[in-house]
């Protein structure tokens, strides 16, 4: 949930963003001096900055956003495992598709990226989940990034033992510690492997699954931006009451 500071800074952002929209690029005059030059310049890239903004916000009013929105839903009730079966766009379709503005360019690269993360995961289903996708829990990552913190710390604590052992000529003290350090390291080892391992389990995951991920991540998107939607029209009725 925003605080009231982030959420007047919102408020006020879009509506600048709404304001300047609405108006158009200036010219900028060959005999302009170099500080009105420079204003124009600002103004007019504030200008294309907003309209970029309001494209975005409205993005799920446009027939390509309603369709982007239908497929997504298309792909998630399909679920993890039955994904891939519900996309049916492919490249030389994507490649078809109009680039004369900016706007279809944008539009172009996004389905032929969509196409290639099908193609991605596609293949890492193939090669890693033969028998359906595993979800990976992220939260191993904490568990063992304490574990590597932990033995750091005891690895620094032991090292600090060992110098004052060694300064006060204490060889048996020093030895003890010595096989303490050398367990330590080994488990220090171990961890980083099964990081390394956690790490390797989580990038196949993310490629056998991106095209799912993308397609929530757009729904949550689309129910933000209407949230938004009614949390700026009941910002401006409290504003003006």
């Amino acid at each position: 949930m925003l605080s009231d500071e982030a959420l007047i800074e919102a408020v006020e952002i879009i509506n600048e963003a709404k304001e300047a929209a609405g108006r158009q690029p200036a010219e900028i005059p060959e005999k302009a001096d170099k500080k009105e030059k420079k204003l124009l310049r600002e103004e007019n890239e504030k200008i294309e900055i907003a309209k970029i903004v309001m494209d975005e916000l409205n993005i799920f009013d446009t027939e390509y956003g309603k369709t982007r929105v239908e497929n997504a839903k298309k792909i998630c009730e399909a679920g993890l495992n039955g994904y891939l079966d519900s996309f049916t766009l492919t490249k030389a379709q994507a490649k078809a598709m109009p680039k004369a503005t900016d706007t279809e360019k944008e539009r172009r690269r996004t389905a032929l990226m969509q196409v290639s993360n099908f193609k991605a995961a596609k293949k890492a289903v193939k090669k890693y989940f033969p028998n359906g996708i595993k979800e990976f829990d992220s939260s191993v990552f904490h568990t063992l990034f304490e574990q590597e913190d932990e033995a750091e710390r005891k690895i620094a604590d032991v090292l600090s033992v060992l110098k004052e052992a060694k300064e006060n000529k204490d060889s048996a003290t020093a030895a003890q510690l010595k096989k303490e350090l050398k367990a330590l390291r080994f488990e220090q080892a171990k961890t980083k492997e099964r990081i390394k391992e956690a790490t390797n389990k989580n990038s196949v995951y993310y490629r056998a699954s991106k095209p799912y991920q993308d397609a929530k991540k757009l729904l949550i998107q689309k129910e933000n931006y209407q949230h938004l939607d009614e949390i700026l029209s009941l910002y401006e009725k409290t504003v003006t009451a």
